[in-house]
């Protein structure tokens, strides 16, 4: 078992958040299935194929992504994480 959270941002910015879903959808066809707010915190939920992925953003933590089964999450889905931090560090979003 093994469970992936990746960084995209350092810091919270709702426009970077909105492009990284944006990028994430033209590139990789996702579907936002869920949206959650509070007064710090955003949590979407994004459908990529078999996967369901939670794209956070947090005041104390920045911009997020991890999948929304944690530890029980496939390795696929763990890969597909790791990718989609790559795609974005990259300057892809």
């Amino acid at each position: 078992m093994s469970y992936s959270e990746i960084t995209l941002a350092e810091h919270p910015d709702d426009r970077v958040f909105v492009g990284i879903a944006n990028l994430l959808n033209e590139k990789l066809n996702a579907n936002v299935i869920t949206k959650l707010s509070d007064l710090d915190s955003t949590y979407w939920d994004l459908e990529i194929g078999s996967s369901i992925l939670v794209l956070h953003q947090q005041t104390f933590v920045g911009i997020t992504i991890f999948p929304k089964e944690g530890y029980s999450a496939p390795e696929e889905t763990i890969g597909l994480v790791k990718a989609i931090g790559m795609l974005v560090k990259n300057g892809n979003a």
